[in-house]
């Protein structure tokens, strides 16, 4: 095992040693030192441009994945939207099970507007606000299937305002049945 070190350690002395031999060498024969570190400097021109290339595409490719993730939590929210005013259509009560349901679609909106870039803006372009929880529901379900659409025709370049209007909107209805479903 010491052997081996000490054979790679050997090997690599004698490797920078060479390296530097030649460099002198050339700096001896009348390459001054500018042109040879701009000669190293182009030699490391194709890697670095590999490099540059390999870190776009990791970055596109990072970008497309979040993109996916926005419509994969789009597509749950639309869906737990829907199946909450179904449930509540159904059973005329607001259930223990739709508490739990109705905070991970708080949870996946505030991540769906954090993603488009917007923040916790209390000031919602809808002025009639629905009066009772059927209502509230119905418009929560209608929101929700109207932000799917919306972020499913944008692509991962553009930012869409009325996205962000939307999962403002779901997350003022959120509260607002919450209010309703507290017991007075």
């Amino acid at each position: 095992m010491f052997s081996r070190i000490l054979f790679l350690v050997i090997l690599v002395t004698a490797s920078a040693s060479i390296k530097a031999v030649a460099q002198i060498k050339n700096t001896s024969n009348g390459t001054d030192a500018s042109k040879a570190s701009s000669n190293e400097r182009n030699n490391d021109s194709p890697p670095s441009q590999s490099l540059l290339e390999t870190r776009e595409r990791w970055r596109m490719e990072m970008e497309e994945k979040e993109h996916r993730e926005l419509l994969d939590r789009s597509d749950k929210a639309a869906h737990l939207s829907d199946e909450l005013s179904k449930s509540f259509g159904q059973n005329n009560r607001f259930m223990a099970t739709d508490m739990a349901k109705l905070n991970d679609l708080e949870k996946l909106v505030k991540k769906i507007r954090k993603n488009l870039g917007g923040n916790d803006d209390k000031d919602t372009t809808d002025d009639e606000k629905p009066t009772t929880l059927l209502d509230a529901f119905a418009k929560l379900s209608e929101t929700g299937a109207a932000l799917n659409e919306e972020l499913k025709k944008c692509t991962r370049h553009e930012i869409s305002a009325d996205s962000i209007d939307k999962s403002n909107e779901m997350l003022d209805l959120i509260e607002l049945i919450r209010n309703f479903a507290q017991p007075r």
